[in-house]
């Protein structure tokens, strides 16, 4: 599957959604959920992408509180990557995200052993702050791992999860 990276990285953040319904669930509020617990019970690791998981758990417990089966929701991926698409065209004006792929490909695989703990949930945001010189955000940073896999595998390596640890080489 093309953009497997991609399929991982928003699976993984789907699942965690999934994990804090319950325990923010509150039929009491407008969006059906606890945002301030919220805040305090999605695991750090995940901090930097904060707005994706205001955004998506209020949309599972509206689920939850509809009665619908929020645990079986999936990600539509086909509009996610034409979204992205769009948005690395557009982007091209300011900076070209695949030629940052590019750069931040490199240097994982350059400094592999010094990355070796650290996941694309915190070290994409860490990385794009030091290459993109303009506006950077969440939106950029899940491009930018939709473009990696291809940018590991020109370099003969594959990401087989969001863990750099699990960097392999492929050669």
């Amino acid at each position: 599957m093309k953009y497997n990276l991609l399929h991982i990285f928003k699976e993984e953040m789907l699942l965690e959604s999934k994990r804090l319904v319950p325990l923010v669930y509150d039929k009491n509020d407008l969006l059906n959920c606890d945002i301030n617990k919220l805040h305090n019970l999605y695991n750090p690791k995940y901090k930097e992408f904060r707005i994706e998981f205001e955004m998506l758990t209020p949309h599972l417990c509206i689920l939850k509180n509809r009665g619908e089966d929020y645990l079986n929701e999936k990600h539509n991926y086909n509009r996610i990557i034409s979204h992205n698409k769009r948005y690395i065209e557009y982007r091209k004006e300011d900076y070209d995200l695949n030629e940052t792929a590019k750069i931040i490909a490199d240097d994982i695989i350059k400094n592999k052993n010094k990355y070796n703990k650290e996941s694309l949930f915190t070290l994409i945001p860490k990385l794009c702050r030091k290459y993109i010189k303009t506006h950077h955000d969440s939106v950029d940073w899940e491009c930018i791992i939709m473009l990696l896999e291809e940018k590991f595998k020109n370099n003969g390596y594959k990401l087989i999860s969001t863990n750099i640890c699990n960097l392999i080489s492929v050669v």
